[in-house]
């Protein structure tokens, strides 16, 4: 009789979980959660920059086309529609913005044909303003040096949300 007194004592007192053990389980739980949500919401937000520089290169990727469709050595401009109707004008002749070291300055002075605040309408509607600005130089007599800086509008503010480095295309543009 006393045998199985003991074991029934036994099975009694490892019967469960206590309330301690549950408590920590349900912590690391949550820590463990908490940490995959800050990576989710980091990786969303990086996704969103990486659109943003992608775009940013198509668009300069584009004036750069239409810069060497011009014909060559001309004053030819050729212009642009974006998806908020406004109209821009592609100027192919040398001079434009600012470019130290052949990198767009975009603290200096805009250049009237030079630049463009250029507007990208997404599926949703959600409509986003590009900073584009661009330099030809004379690299030898048939060639010229091309660079193209672009951003998105908000890129330079203090908000480090939406804080984004200019793309630049240097390009050797002619014979």
């Amino acid at each position: 009789m006393q045998t199985m007194l003991r074991r029934e004592r036994r099975r009694s007192s490892e019967a469960g979980m206590s309330l301690i053990e549950l408590m920590i389980a349900g912590v690391v739980l949550v820590v463990g959660f908490a940490g995959v949500m800050v990576l989710m919401m980091q990786a969303v937000a990086s996704n969103g920059r990486n659109n943003k520089d992608t775009t940013a290169a198509s668009l300069a990727q584009m004036v750069l086309e239409r810069i060497q469709t011009l014909p060559e050595g001309s004053t030819t401009t050729t212009t642009v529609t974006d998806c908020a109707s406004n109209i821009w004008t592609i100027d192919s002749a040398k001079g434009g913005a600012s470019a130290p070291g052949h990198v767009i300055d975009f603290s200096a002075a805009k250049v009237t044909n030079y630049n463009m605040q250029y507007v990208v309408c997404d599926a949703t509607g959600q409509q986003t303003t590009y900073d584009l600005r661009w330099n030809i130089a004379a690299a030898t007599t048939h060639t010229n040096y091309v660079v193209i800086g672009a951003r998105p509008l908000g890129a330079a503010s203090g908000n480090l949300r939406f804080f984004a480095l200019p793309v630049n295309l240097r390009v050797v543009v002619g014979q």
